[in-house]
């Protein structure tokens, strides 16, 4: 995990520092500016291509993001010795208190102190990933560094530099939704495996009949085992399931099973009491 967790570190400062080639700032709360501009440097030779960047201003008590996993947070807004007071996870979300010269000052989750603003977000999408139906998602899509993260790369798949694993997309979902599932400690946990894995497990109800937010596993007709997300049923019992379920490795697909179609599959569905 911390090798993972360096990766994707090492990620976003490529990507807030050497792909833009300068620091970002943000306007104090106290500007009346609508937009913050950072020009990016200039060299007296060429004409720079790289587009300023625009960054949205932040306002006392508006809700930002962590972006950044193990975000530290100081007593006060610079590095001093032995002022580090705790850290935030990624994703979680925080209200602004104040700023100052690029320090944001930040509480949520019982902790309030300094962070830097570049390690906050102002848009969900910014830290959350989305999907879309066809598209693949390899090792390196940024979507998929983002689901990893929240996850905390759990499969272990971002060491391994696996495309996106239908097991960590219904894990996401799971975490979302507040209904992860307590492991027992079997491994590995692959599909076809996890109404197995958990049957024992008193929070985890294993059954045959659909139900909106479980996991769905089943056999599909090339024999291949499959965990879906159950994003809802139908009062006529069509089950529409999202996840990586595609002939090709990390292709998302969203799709619905008629009651003929699901109930042939003869699949399991499981979700946390």
């Amino acid at each position: 995990m911390q090798v993972f967790k360096e990766v994707v570190g090492d990620l976003w400062r490529f990507i807030k520092y050497e792909v833009t080639g300068y620091p970002l700032v943000v306007t104090p709360a106290s500007s009346n500016t609508a937009e913050s501009l950072v020009l990016p440097p200039q060299t007296s030779t060429t004409t720079s291509t790289v587009q300023p960047i625009i960054q949205k201003p932040l306002h006392l008590e508006q809700t930002v993001y962590i972006a950044y996993p193990q975000t530290p947070c100081y007593l006060r807004p610079a590095f001093v010795l032995d002022t580090l007071i705790g850290t935030y996870s990624y994703g979680m979300a925080v209200t602004v208190v104040g700023e100052r010269e690029g320090w944001v000052h930040i509480r949520g989750h019982d902790l309030e102190g300094w962070t830097e603003r570049i390690h906050l977000a102002v848009d969900e999408s910014e830290v959350f990933p989305s999907f879309q139906a066809g598209q693949v998602y390899d090792a390196h899509h940024p979507e998929t560094l983002k689901l990893r993260t929240v996850i905390d790369d759990e499969f272990g798949a971002g060491v391994l530099q696996r495309p996106l694993l239908n097991c960590e997309y219904v894990w996401y979902k799971l975490l979302q939704a507040k209904k992860s599932f307590p492991w027992p400690p079997v491994r590995p946990r692959t599909p076809g495996r996890w109404s197995e894995i958990l049957r024992t497990v008193e929070s985890v109800h294993v059954s045959r009949v659909p139900l909106t937010g479980a996991v769905m596993e089943y056999t599909d007709a090339a024999g291949v085992a499959q965990l879906v997300y159950v994003q809802a049923v139908t009062p006529e019992e069509t089950v529409e399931i999202m996840g990586m379920t595609g002939v090709n490795d990390g292709m998302f697909e969203q799709r619905s099973f008629t009651n003929e179609e699901w109930r042939a599959l003869d699949p399991k569905f499981l979700i946390k009491i």
